[in-house]
């Protein structure tokens, strides 16, 4: 983690799973958006789960689109801080994955933006993961781990 670490991980199939990777994009910290949201084909490793919000839960995109939910998947991931994390995304047919500021205050953090940086705080253990800024956007750029196994970290 930090520097795309190597782990071997048993799939179903017998076979195995061992290489870390990053998201196409990197995950934009947005106070606009409604619910983490991420492509449905990014993270292709992990487990699409039934979020109970398909069929009935629509987003509304940038350009005026609708966009239908198709489930969600929990990424088990890791900062550049090297921190392991979890973080529950909506799937929906978007071009980038948002973080939901919302949501994260919402599940007890704060978020604070500052010129050039910015960071997320868990309220209770007071521990901070870092955002970059980049282009007026805030981001995370972590490492996803191969599965979605649990057991794997305190979700974001």
């Amino acid at each position: 983690c930090g520097s795309l670490a190597r782990v071997v991980v048993a799939n179903a199939g017998g076979g195995t799973v061992d290489e870390w990777s990053r998201l196409p994009k990197p995950i934009i910290v947005d106070s606009g958006a409604c619910d983490s949201v991420m492509p449905p084909d990014w993270a292709h490793n992990y487990v699409v789960q039934e979020s109970g919000r398909e069929g009935t839960t629509s987003y509304v995109a940038a350009n005026g689109e609708t966009v239908p939910n198709q489930g969600q998947k929990v990424l088990n991931l890791c900062t550049k801080d090297g921190d392991y994390e979890q973080m529950k995304f909506q799937l929906a047919p978007v071009n980038q994955a948002l973080c939901s500021v919302s949501g994260l205050c919402t599940a007890g953090n704060r978020v604070v933006f500052e010129d050039g940086w910015g960071y997320l705080q868990n309220k209770k253990t007071r521990h901070q993961t870092w955002l970059e800024e980049r282009d007026g956007l805030y981001i995370l750029e972590p490492d996803i781990a191969p599965t979605n196994e649990p057991g794997f970290g305190r979700p974001a």
